[in-house]
Formats: structure tokens, C-alpha cells, sequence
């Protein structure tokens, strides 16, 4: 699906849920599709709801249940946002490195971060 899309920056990850395909760039956009609406039509018929991060988007992990989504890129920071509604960010986790890789537990307790 992703090969379909025009996006203005490379697409660096990847990642689906029960309701939603989320797509990380280079230039930091996520870019949200209903899962339903990917399924059913043409990806430049869709608007998808977008976030903003300074730094590219390395990696992007849904939660337990697809309730939340962790970020990760390259300044070292992973946001949390929730998947319902506007999907806004509820909390974030500085580390001092760049996060290739953020992975949640089977019971959405917990969160690696690499």
C-alpha cells in the first residue's frame, strides 16, 4: 500500500492497527488512514489526520488493543498519542539517543525503546 501513496518525504516505517495504517517519514510527518477507508479506496482520495515531530520517524508501535501509538525518531524523544478522537499526544519519553526502535509488551504495560 505504501508504494501507492505520493508522499512529499521518503516513507521510513510502516505500521497497522485493527482501525488505523499509519505511515512515518523523513521529514517527521505520521500520517493516520482509517483502516476501513485504506481497504476501500484510493489513497489520494483519503485525508489522512497527520502529527508533526522535528526529526525523521524511525519507528511506530500500536499499544494493547491498538489504543495507543508510540513514535520514535531520530531527537531521542517517543510520544505517546491516543488513537481516539484527534489523536493527541498524552506522553512523551526522552532518552539520549536516537530511537531506531520502540516495540510494546504483549499486555501494553510496558515499552522497549532502542
Amino acid at each position: 500500500l505504501a508504494s501507492e501513496m505520493e508522499c512529499e518525504s521518503i516513507i521510513t516505517v510502516v505500521e497497522w492497527s485493527s482501525r488505523s495504517f499509519v505511515v512515518g517519514q523523513e521529514d517527521g510527518t505520521v500520517s493516520i488512514y482509517p483502516v476501513n477507508e485504506v481497504l476501500t479506496q484510493n489513497f489520494d482520495q483519503i485525508e489522512p489526520m497527520t502529527v508533526s515531530r522535528p526529526t525523521p520517524v524511525r519507528s511506530l508501535s500500536f499499544g494493547y488493543r491498538g489504543r495507543l501509538l508510540a513514535v520514535g525518531g531520530d531527537d531521542g524523544v517517543v510520544a505517546i498519542y491516543n488513537t481516539e478522537g484527534k489523536w493527541p499526544m498524552v506522553h512523551s519519553i526522552s532518552v539520549d539517543f536516537s530511537v531506531s526502535r520502540v516495540k510494546w509488551s504483549p499486555t501494553g504495560r510496558h515499552l522497549a525503546i532502542a
